[in-house]
């Protein structure tokens, strides 16, 4: 199948020695077995199945221990497309670098490799990572440039060439206003008096205790501090502020009837038994622009990125030869 495709004479001329030459050393080569072929050329380089099935080694890797065989050839199948459409494009981009002669530091590129090393605990670990990947130091070395260069790349044709203005967070904002609608919050404390490991008779007292003491108008912080086996009993049960549908259903429909001050419990669970008290309440707004402002910013940005990349690879495709086998 053909694609993108607008060769001139010498260009057609130097791929016809290219490909033939690729192929008999691909066919040839001890390294390589026959199942490995040119899947797309691009200019004056090519794609083979390898650099796909490498590409998606990583992925491979985390898709065996989540699906069965039979699923995971359906699942790879589907990838291969993208992984072959962003390759030719990040080729594009390679190749466009070369062409107005860019070129990245190899400084810059030890530094980033330095970097990734260090994630590791020692040298020999990394190492051993490295060669679980089917990678060398070398080829590693090199996708660090080539990432680099095509990050600068971008963001030179096309990140430094998109502006967002006020007028079009204002516009997003008022157009997606229920995006920003905040559900109401409580305030809540919260006593748990755990089952786990208690005779009953002693669960009651506790219980019990609990429940005269907060009637009584103890302090329900001090009691949380004293009694409470929850997590949050050291800040005297203090959950700060919590939405519908964070608790069980039993409790959330409890706390949402709550009045300022007011206390509830002992609820049972599978667990144990729950006081608890609302202390504020915060009820249904919409965040005002001020708060939302830096990511709508940078929500429009990346879409205005998006799609500014699109037309910058589009227009490189138009003056570029390229096949896809």
């Amino acid at each position: 199948m053909m694609k993108y495709i607008k060769p001139d004479v010498l260009k057609s001329f130097f791929l016809t020695v290219l490909v033939l030459t690729l192929a008999f050393f691909l066919s040839n080569h001890s390294l390589f077995a026959q199942e490995y072929k040119i899947v797309a050329i691009v200019n004056d380089d090519i794609i083979t199945n390898y650099d796909i099935e490498k590409f998606l080694l990583p992925m491979i890797e985390q898709y065996k221990k989540i699906y069965s065989e039979d699923v995971l050839d359906a699942k790879l199948k589907g990838l291969e497309e993208n992984v072959l459409e962003r390759l030719i494009e990040e080729k594009l981009i390679l190749l466009e670098a070369k062409r107005i002669n860019f070129e990245v530091g190899k400084k810059e590129v030890n530094e980033k490799f330095d970097k990734i090393v260090n994630k590791f605990p020692s040298r020999e670990q990394f190492e051993i990572s490295l060669e679980r990947q089917g990678q060398t130091t070398k080829e590693l070395k090199k996708q660090i440039r080539e990432g680099i260069v095509i990050k600068k790349m971008v963001n030179y044709f096309v990140g430094s060439r998109v502006e967002i203005s006020q007028t079009d967070i204002e516009e997003y904002y008022q157009d997606h206003l229920q995006d920003f609608i905040l559900e109401e919050e409580y305030k809540v404390r919260h006593i748990f008096i755990s089952k786990k490991g208690r005779e009953p008779i002693l669960l009651k007292q506790d219980v019990d205790n609990v429940k005269a003491r907060i009637q009584k108008g103890d302090d329900f912080a001090e009691l949380a501090k004293s009694f409470s086996n929850g997590p949050n009993a050291p800040l005297g049960g203090d959950l700060g502020f919590v939405k519908r549908g964070q608790f069980q259903a039993q409790l959330d429909e409890i706390i949402t009837t709550l009045s300022i001050n007011d206390t509830a419990g002992p609820v049972e669970s599978d667990r144990g038994f729950h006081f608890l008290k609302l202390e504020a309440k915060k009820d249904v707004s919409i965040q005002p622009i001020e708060e939302v402002e830096p990511y709508v910013r940078n929500l429009l940005f990346k879409e205005a990125v998006k799609e500014k990349r699109n037309s910058w690879i589009e227009e490189v495709k138009l003056r570029s030869f390229i096949e896809i086998k």
